[in-house]
């Protein structure tokens, strides 16, 4: 029981991404991303960034600054080779690669959103520091 606990995160970021690559391709008014297309990128990045983080450890690791950067170039690859093809206009021609960056870096930024209201709640249900 204690095992399948610990994977509620790992469903929640999936959860999370897919829904949130639905919401950018609805936002910028495409046809939208099928939910299969949506978990298959959200498992893609989740693996990958899986392996970059161990290959990083690995390596003796990043700074910070460059292990986010990088991070962020995987995710926009990865998005503009998957969503390119499988991704339409709302006139049902294929989204293309500039496209394709455009959903993926708006889902991305509604995920960086969601960590800054995450990390801002948490800070604010802790306690003060003892002044």
């Amino acid at each position: 029981m204690s095992g399948l606990v610990q994977l509620v995160p790992l469903a929640f970021v999936l959860v999370l991404h897919a829904v949130y690559v639905r919401l950018a391709a609805r936002v910028m008014k495409t046809s939208p991303v099928s939910w299969s297309h949506a978990f298959q990128f959200a498992a893609m990045v989740v693996v990958l960034t899986g392996v970059v983080r161990l290959g990083i450890t690995y390596l003796g690791g990043l700074p910070m600054l460059l292990g986010a950067v990088l991070g962020l170039a995987m995710q926009l690859a990865l998005g503009t080779w998957f969503f390119s093809e499988r991704a339409l206009t709302s006139d049902g021609q294929p989204l293309g690669r500039r496209g394709a960056v455009r959903l993926t870096a708006l889902a991305t930024f509604f995920l960086f959103i969601s960590l800054v209201m995450f990390v801002w709640g948490m800070r604010m249900m802790l306690p003060a520091a003892a002044s």
